[in-house]
């Protein structure tokens, strides 16, 4: 369905447009209900008819909305999303519409109308407690466009839900219908973030076990790489949201073996306690699990600074006296220079002055290295060479 509403959006000029929702989740976790966008007539030129607007819409190619592989596959047996859509008119309200009714899992949720941009909807259980938020609209578009597409001077998005269960409390502006419904109504100038909690009695889900390894790999800028490796014990789609401390480093969608990595840089030497928490598409049958990995990475203490031994004169033998530093590091690399320019393939302890030399300024760029600690760089005295 979000690609119906991105297709649409691009064709028509959206001035006043409105899309509103309203589902209704059943006691197994089963979703029926439609989205409708609405179009004022007056921001469509040339179009008169609903045959012209059907037609408009197929020439731009907006489809009827099916389920994505995505959206459907699963471990566990469940009722695939189907939808049914059609175009059609408004006659009190002077609009164009299309409207898309869908059946099926908890992915309607996340793929209905309203899932682009603002009016995304995001669910979290704990327990029996479903909380529902939807974030404040900070896309920073001119004039609040939340889509970035010239001529949104309004777009409002309403989603209606209605729960097996009761609302026990909405905040931010969200509204509480009845016992068992909660409303979200936003548009660009929603600056507070939405939010309800539903509780659903009786609620049986299941927690998957989730597994967080970290690779430690220094890299060449003195900083440290560290591959996340979060893994569920089951294949359950879903996301993983990765973190260093309380700081969310990325989210990343689990793969068909329920695998999720992560790449991260840091250049602080401390102990990282990076975790995972597992967010299923199916939350109505799965619960959030987390896990969490701590990875102490170190910092060499350079106590002496290597350094240039031998005659400074052509033809002569120089040789590196190593650096000390705690730890001690399990790879050294060397490198000599002249006047701070590499000398390609100089990658000894060992150097035989040439003639190239003389007159000129001889350093080794020493590379320290070792598993779990960032990389340090320090350099030898500088000798010059004055003699032949």
């Amino acid at each position: 369905m979000k690609k119906v509403v991105y297709s649409l959006l691009s064709i028509v000029l959206l001035s006043g447009c409105a899309i509103s929702s309203t589902f209704t989740i059943s006691s197994d976790g089963q979703v029926s209900g439609s989205s409708t966008i609405s179009v004022p007539k007056s921001a469509l030129r040339n179009v008169t008819t609903v045959q012209q607007w059907e037609q408009l819409l197929s020439q731009n190619n907006v489809p009827t909305p099916s389920a994505s592989p995505e959206d459907t596959a699963s471990a566990s047996p469940s009722t695939s999303p189907s939808a049914h859509c059609e175009s059609g008119e408004d006659l009190v309200t002077n609009e164009w519409t299309y409207s898309c009714s869908a059946t099926g899992d908890l992915s309607i949720l996340s793929g209905s109308l309203t899932s682009s941009g603002v009016g995304q909807l995001s669910f979290s259980r704990d327990g029996s407690t479903i909380t529902i938020s939807q974030d404040a609209n900070a896309s920073g578009e001119e004039g609040g466009n939340p889509f970035g597409i010239k001529g949104v001077s309004l777009l409002s998005l309403t989603t209606r839900i209605t729960f097996p269960g009761d609302v026990d409390s909405v905040a931010g502006g969200a509204t509480k219908i009845d016992q068992h419904t909660v409303e979200f109504t936003s548009d660009e100038n929603q600056s507070e973030t939405m939010s309800a909690t539903v509780t659903i009695p009786d609620f049986v889900s299941t927690a998957p076990k989730l597994n967080l390894s970290a690779q430690t790999n220094a890299n060449q800028n003195s900083g440290m790489d560290v591959l996340l490796t979060a893994t569920l014990d089951s294949a359950v789609l879903g996301e993983v949201q990765f973190f260093d401390g309380s700081t969310g480093v990325g989210q990343v969608s689990l793969d068909s073996s329920g695998k999720a990595t992560l790449g991260v840089t840091t250049d602080v030497a401390t102990t990282h306690n990076y975790s995972a928490k597992f967010m299923p598409i199916d939350w109505w049958k799965y619960d959030q699990v987390q896990a969490q990995q701590s990875v102490t990475i170190g910092k060499f203490r350079i106590t002496a600074k290597p350094k240039i031994s031998g005659q400074a004169k052509v033809g002569a033998k120089l040789s590196v006296i190593p650096a000390k530093a705690t730890p001690v590091a399990s790879k050294v690399t060397y490198q000599w220079l002249r006047n701070g320019v590499m000398l390609k393939g100089k990658t000894s302890t060992k150097y035989t002055v040439t003639s190239a030399d003389y007159k000129k300024v001889l350093t080794v760029k020493v590379t320290l290295a070792k598993a779990g600690v960032i990389s340090s760089v320090t350099y030898s005295n500088a000798v010059t060479i004055l003699s032949k």
